[in-house]
């Protein structure tokens, strides 16, 4: 087989997950969707079976795989980008309820008392260049620690995590989706001791961060199961929102995007931490230097979801009955 320039890059988003191999110049030779629902058993909770979002990665990933042993072309790697904001406990790798995806807003009220103490927003931004929001799992953790009692776990995951240990059997974050945590100062480039230790957590309990560009091999057997190269480079890649902006070549300081998706956001490159002063924008590592800041909304493509699904009756199979793309 001829080894050429070709990546299978693999974005798995809040209601999907697509797998797709490029070449260098931006050929596209094979693309493939899967579908997956939010579970929302009650009020203000979002979540979401990681085991099955893994699946769905698997197959996608598998097609797009058998599609290039077809044209007898070789793929040098994979790269992820993962939704940001999710949030699950575990104990020895049991996980400890569903995945908490960025919509999960039951720690809305504990976020609004918190915001009432001015002193408290400036602490907390200053530090993670997060403004206070039930979408960060540092407020998921303490919405936990206040609910629950007697908790008994070991490890903090997000998806993006999870999903890089499952391919490659080595716990870690990269940068940008470790910044989307709010358990991440900004300016040390590390996990933050004073907000780990007001959840009484420790470093232990969250994955070890990485660049963005950070990649292993592929586990044997999961490489088996995709009929890809044992070994083969993960890339980690970084989280979905930030890689808008590398996506449509919008990485200059300066330049911006608009972006609406499942959410909206508008996003501006900067290199260099860049704060707010009053606490209004997000700022997400890239690469390095490169910086994203933004701010989001959280009904942007959703809400045409949630009129396809509770207004007009539509599923999935329905459309596809009388050919509409879903």
């Amino acid at each position: 087989m001829k080894e050429e320039y070709i990546f299978i890059g693999v974005d798995i988003g809040t209601t999907g997950v697509r797998a797709a191999a490029y070449e260098k110049n931006g050929t596209l030779f094979y693309y493939a969707d899967e579908y997956y629902s939010i579970e929302m058993p009650r009020p203000n909770y979002a979540e979401q079976n990681h085991e099955l979002i893994f699946n769905k990665t698997k197959k996608v990933i598998k097609e797009v795989a058998n599609k290039l042993l077809y044209l007898r072309k070789k793929p040098l790697g994979i790269s992820l980008s993962v939704a940001m904001h999710s949030f699950a406990l575990a104990k020895k790798d049991k996980f400890l309820s569903n995945m908490l995806i960025w919509a999960d807003s039951r720690a809305s009220k504990l976020v609004k008392d918190y915001k009432a103490k001015s002193d408290n927003i400036k602490y907390f931004y200053d530090k993670t260049c997060c403004p206070p929001h039930s979408c960060y799992p540092y407020f998921k953790m303490l919405y936990f620690k206040q609910n629950y009692e007697n908790l008994d776990f070991d490890r903090v995951y997000s998806l993006k995590d999870y999903i890089f240990e499952q391919l490659t059997g080595f716990w870690c974050i990269d940068k940008s989706c470790a910044c989307a945590s709010g358990f991440y100062n900004a300016n040390d480039l590390n996990w933050d001791d004073d907000l780990l230790y007001s959840l009484g957590l420790k470093k232990e309990n969250l994955p070890e961060v990485k660049d963005t560009i950070f990649n292993l091999g592929l586990k044997e057997e999961i490489a088996k199961e995709l009929n890809l190269a044992p070994g083969l480079p993960v890339v980690i890649g970084s989280s979905d929102g930030v890689l808008v902006n590398l996506g449509i070549s919008c990485f200059k300081e300066g330049q911006m995007s608009a972006t609406i998706g499942t959410s909206g956001a508008l996003r501006l490159i900067s290199n260099g931490v860049k704060k707010d002063s009053s606490a209004r924008t997000w700022c997400y590592n890239l690469l390095d230097d490169t910086w994203v800041v933004g701010g989001a909304i959280n009904n942007g493509g959703i809400v045409l979801k949630w009129l396809r699904d509770k207004i007009c009756h539509y599923s999935t199979s329905n459309l596809e009955n009388i050919d509409i793309d879903v």
